[in-house]
């Protein structure tokens, strides 16, 4: 059986991270774990100055692959999911998996959502939400 931890982050977009994909990938194996859905923060706090809405999406999904592909010198499996800081929501966090990198091109402005609405098109397309 495969151990994978459903909810990790990097520094190159979560705030709260201070490792990269490669370091991610490494310490996790050292732990026994097999890999892992990268759950970023997607907030409006993690833009960087000037930046716009869809060119953070873009950025996230750029994260994903960069780690993803880090994370092969390994053998250790990468995931996509998105960590949601709804602001409607009083700032609940809520994760999206099952969903691919599409996901947030398409809908830049996730954490602007209501619960309902979230959850909603996250069913669409084939995904699950857990808080």
């Amino acid at each position: 059986m495969k151990l994978i931890d459903l909810h990790v982050h990097t520094k190159g977009i979560s705030l709260c991270s201070v490792i990269n994909g490669e370091e991610m990938a490494k310490l996790s194996l050292e732990k026994g774990i097999d890999g892992a859905v990268l759950c970023n923060h997607y907030d409006i706090v993690s833009l960087k100055e000037g930046e716009t809405i869809e060119e953070f999406a873009n950025r996230y999904v750029n994260e994903y692959f960069e780690v993803k592909e880090a994370a092969k010198k390994y053998n250790f499996e990468i995931f996509f999911g998105i960590e949601v800081t709804m602001r409607k929501e009083n700032c609940i966090h809520m994760l999206v998996l099952g969903v691919d990198t599409s996901f947030p091109i398409k809908y830049p402005n996730l954490y602007d959502y209501t619960l309902e609405e979230l959850s909603n098109i996250v069913h669409r397309h084939g995904g699950i939400l857990v808080q």
